[in-house]
């Protein structure tokens, strides 16, 4: 009974721990500080495992952490890839030319993709 207890609180954690990362994927709409390479290994391990558990140990406890665990990977590989497509090119930076600023503060620095509607393009000291 211990042990059974034991298996599924941990099978719960173990699929939850996905879901604060996906949560901030979602959030940024990207998921740009994740490697490809952690991604790629975390889904196919995910898979052969599941693929294992699923023909031999038939855990309920395992099945169900690696569904949850699958789904939270998924959406993190989507958040990627959309991330990707959407990447911002660099237009450099841009002094905003407002003598009080634009309302974020004065003389900032903006990078954005639309920069301020009056900007002096800032090559730097």
């Amino acid at each position: 009974m211990i042990l059974s207890c034991c298996g599924w609180i941990g099978s719960f954690l173990f699929s939850v721990c996905a879901i604060p990362q996906s949560w901030k994927c979602y959030k940024d709409k990207n998921a740009h500080g994740i490697s490809w390479t952690f991604l790629a290994l975390w889904f196919f391990g995910e898979i052969l495992t599941f693929i294992y558990v699923l023909f031999t140990i038939h855990s309920l406890p395992l099945l169900l952490n690696y569904v949850i665990s699958m789904l939270g990977l998924l959406c993190i590989i989507y958040f990627k890839i959309v991330g990707e497509i959407k990447k911002p090119e660099f237009k450099g930076a841009y002094l905003c030319a407002y003598p009080k600023g634009c309302g974020k503060r004065q003389n900032h620095m903006c990078d954005l993709l639309e920069p301020c509607e009056r900007y002096i393009p800032y090559k730097g000291e």
